[in-house]
Parts: C-alpha cells; sequence; structure tokens
C-alpha cells in the first residue's frame, strides 16, 4: 500500500485543547482545573487562545500539526535537509497565522512579546495527525495513584517494590515550541519540527536551537524554577537578610 506524501491533521484544535484539559482533570482529580479559553476576536489582541492558571499562568498558542512523510519532496523538505545535513526523514509542521486585515504576524508578535517580557507563553502541537490516536490517549483510565501529568517520581511501596515511573502520553507526546522571534514581513512562515524536537522556521529557512521541548518537560522547567524560587525564599534569602542586616549595623556603628 502507497501512503501520501502528506497528512492533513484529522482532529480539530478544539479536540486537542479538551484532550490536555482532560489529562491534567484526571491526575489533578480536579473538575475546576481548565484551561480557559479565548475569543477569536480577544485571540488577535492576546496573542494566545488558552491559559493554563493553576500555579503559574500558562499562555498557549495551540495547533493542529500536518504530517509530511519521508517521501514527500516539497520546499519545506528540501530546507529542513539543507539546514540539518541529514536524510530525509519524516516531520510535522504548521504555519503561524497571519492578520487576515492587516496582513501581519499579530498573535505571533504577540505571544513573543509576552514570552520576551518573562512570562510563559509557547505553542503546543501535537506529535501525532491521527484521530484514533487523539482517542486513545483521551480515554487512558487515570493511575491508581495520584500522579501529576508532568512529574515522575520512583516510590517505593510498603511492601518493599517499586514502582514504575508514570507518564502521561498526552504531554510527552506534544510539543512546546517558543517563539523564538518577532516577525515582521507579510511572507508565509512554518514551523517544522520531528519527534526529537529538531525544529525549523521558514521562510527563510533557519534551525531553531533549544527553544523546543515536550510539553511535559516544558512545566517540569517552570515548576522547577518555582521550586527552586521557593527554596531560595525558604531557606537562602532569610540568611542574606540577616547577614545584610549585620553589614548594616557595622556599616552604621
Amino acid at each position: 500500500m502507497q501512503y501520501p506524501t502528506f497528512e492533513i491533521c484529522e482532529f480539530t484544535e478544539e479536540d486537542f485543547i479538551s484532550a490536555i484539559e482532560r489529562e491534567l482533570q484526571k491526575y489533578f482529580f480536579s473538575e475546576n482545573l481548565v484551561i480557559s479559553r479565548i475569543s477569536q476576536s480577544d485571540e488577535k489582541s492576546l496573542g494566545y487562545d488558552g491559559v493554563i492558571d493553576h500555579i503559574v499562568p500558562i499562555y498557549i498558542q495551540f495547533k493542529r500539526s500536518n504530517f509530511y512523510r519521508d517521501t514527500y519532496q516539497g520546499q519545506l523538505a528540501e530546507d529542513r535537509l539543507s539546514i540539518l545535513n541529514n536524510n530525509q526523514n519524516s516531520f510535522f509542521a504548521f504555519n503561524l497565522h497571519k492578520d487576515s486585515k492587516t496582513k501581519e504576524y499579530l498573535q505571533h508578535n504577540l505571544l513573543f512579546k509576552l514570552r520576551d517580557n518573562n512570562f510563559h507563553s509557547c505553542y503546543v502541537a501535537p506529535l501525532f495527525f491521527k484521530k484514533t490516536q487523539l482517542h486513545k490517549l483521551k480515554t487512558s483510565k487515570p493511575h491508581k495513584y495520584r500522579f501529576y501529568p508532568w512529574y515522575l517520581e520512583r516510590l517505593t511501596l510498603m511492601d518493599g517494590k517499586v514502582l514504575t515511573e508514570y507518564k502521561v502520553r498526552l504531554f510527552k507526546d506534544s510539543i512546546s515550541i517558543v517563539p523564538h522571534k518577532e516577525v515582521k514581513d507579510s511572507s508565509r512562515h512554518t514551523y517544522t519540527f520531528n519527534k526529537d524536537k529538531e525544529v525549523c522556521f521558514h521562510s527563510q529557512p533557519e534551525f531553531i536551537e533549544g527553544k523546543a521541548k515536550s510539553l511535559n518537560d516544558f512545566i517540569v522547567e517552570i515548576l522547577s524554577n518555582l521550586r527552586y524560587i521557593a527554596e531560595f525564599e525558604l531557606n537562602v534569602k532569610p540568611i542574606i537578610d540577616r547577614l545584610m542586616g549585620t553589614l548594616a549595623g557595622h556599616r552604621n556603628a
């Protein structure tokens, strides 16, 4: 059987958002944990279409991924081959949204400015394209032990057996891409990527290094930074404050 070289994503963006939201609710055991949706009119002025607003706000522009097989020979494949200098492999892609009136990339640039001002913002897209894959992930049963969908831990049970590490695959099988620059022209622009997180930006092709992670790793990084800050506030900052107070006392003596 010969497969087509290009496959359009079979599910809607809303189906993808709902699946991620459902995973959050299952593994937090809370129906109140939601991804706040943004209307299309507000999306144009904000740059994102959903917010995970739990511990810290994460502003997300959700995207659907089209799939290009290794037999595809179009411009995107040529660009990736020239940039990555490796054998032509299959990849996924999504296009940046251009405003219908101004013909500018308002959505992307607003998302970039959020990140540039130290807010947590990114694109999130699936590393799969079939509706059956989404359904399988969406209907998976929660583990009997409470796990955050992005947190891994080896647990020792009372009888001495070790519980296997566990991941929610929906987060593992989604990529987060931080917008890497402002776009000031009106050419067609696309992010392409594969399961190894090798990301390229087109139309003037360039390799984007260090801007892509799984959604799992993206959230882990945010939580790790928060934990470091919390530990600093709890353990280190009081010591520094006392030292600064002592130094100030010496200066005033």
